[in-house]
This record gives C-alpha cells, sequence and structure tokens, in this order.
C-alpha cells in the first residue's frame, strides 16, 4: 500500500489538496474514481456532451 504522504514530504500549498483524497489504497480509489466518472459522463445527452462556451468566452 501507498501511504498518505508526511506533511514535510510536500509544500503545505498542497495540504488542501491532499486532505480531499480520501483514506485507502490508492489504485483503487483510481479505478473506482474511473467507474464514478464514466457513470457520470455516460449519463449525459447528445447535445450535453456537445456543448461548449462561446469561443469568446473564458470559462
Amino acid at each position: 500500500m501507498i501511504a498518505r504522504p508526511e506533511s514535510s514530504e510536500y509544500p503545505a500549498y498542497f495540504a488542501t489538496y491532499i486532505a480531499h483524497v480520501p483514506e485507502g489504497e490508492i489504485l483503487e480509489l483510481m479505478d473506482r474514481q474511473t467507474e464514478e466518472i464514466a457513470g457520470f459522463f455516460g449519463g449525459l445527452t447528445g447535445q450535453q456532451a456537445d456543448f461548449r462556451y462561446a469561443p469568446d468566452k473564458l470559462a
């Protein structure tokens, strides 16, 4: 198992991001995330999937 890094192993700036990662085996978490993302995007209609901002508009 890959352990969560100690706070001394990364800049303090990244602490908020690291705190959002759930506890557990990272590879299992990534597999689950892949399934969740596929489920989300798989539920979009064609019109939703084709949506984009106007070329002159910043997101």
